[in-house]
């Protein structure tokens, strides 16, 4: 037997690129506003499926590091499956969804990670190194060299969904580019009378254009979230129960 449920929404984290513009003869960006998120502070939605097994999303380690391109913005997200049945598994199946909006006028690359345990500092601190190189028409042109992120998140092949965010339009870059993201059929196996969870990743590239100059991203912002888990289901583990 099978019933399905929807787990209300849930803003599970949000890490958001906000950049000071200062003097006019810098082609790139001068300061960031932006270190760690706080953890385990959002509302959390929880609905239940067969067998009493509970759904729960809360807030992981969030990071931002995008002064300048190179950089990267990461949201972090927990599942948690609870099963109060104290005789039977239970597989429980879900979709894990989450947005991204970019103001600026750079395409961005976004990929979301699976890991089984906390990640403390999704960006690895001090590893933004800022290059700079002056151009011909005397302004100074900045990015980041060798940004490093977690190794549980840093190797793409790894990822379990990927995806581009097309760049904002529209004069001043008025219209923001969005994209939907979505991970379907994930699994948590909760034994009888305990709980399972899985931690999620969604890590947000803004990529350093050699051949372009950038300027109009000065003062935008990116916003990443995971969102929702929906289509929940539960079903007994072949074989147990009493």
């Amino acid at each position: 037997m099978e019933k399905k449920n929807t787990i209300l929404l849930t803003v599970i984290a949000v890490a958001t690129l906000l950049v000071a513009v200062v003097g006019a003869t810098f082609a790139y960006f001068t300061a960031t506003t932006l270190g760690d998120e706080a953890d385990g502070e959002a509302q959390t939605g929880t609905a239940t499926t067969v067998g009493g097994v509970n759904l729960t999303m809360t807030t992981t380690t969030g990071d931002a590091d995008m002064a300048y391109p190179g950089g990267y913005v990461v949201a972090g997200a927990s599942v948690k499956a609870t099963n109060s049945d104290v005789k039977n598994d239970y597989t429980t199946t879900f979709d894990l969804n989450g947005t991204i909006t970019n103001n600026t006028g750079t395409v961005l690359n976004w990929y979301v990670y699976e890991v089984s345990a906390l990640i403390d500092d999704p960006i690895t601190a001090n590893s933004c190194v800022r290059e700079q190189q002056v151009q011909a028409d005397g302004t100074t042109r900045y990015w980041y060299k060798d940004c490093e992120l977690d190794s549980r998140i840093a190797t793409t092949s790894s990822a379990i969904a990927k995806g581009t965010v097309p760049a904002a339009t529209g004069e001043g870059l008025t219209t923001p580019g969005t994209a939907t993201v979505e991970v379907v059929d994930e699994e948590l196996e909760p034994a009888a009378g305990a709980s399972a969870t899985t931690y999620y990743y969604l890590v947000v590239e803004y990529p350093n254009d050699a051949s372009n100059p950038q300027d109009a991203d000065q003062g935008k912002t990116i916003t990443a979230k995971l969102t929702t888990v929906d289509g929940a289901s539960s079903v007994i583990k072949p074989g147990a129960g009493a």
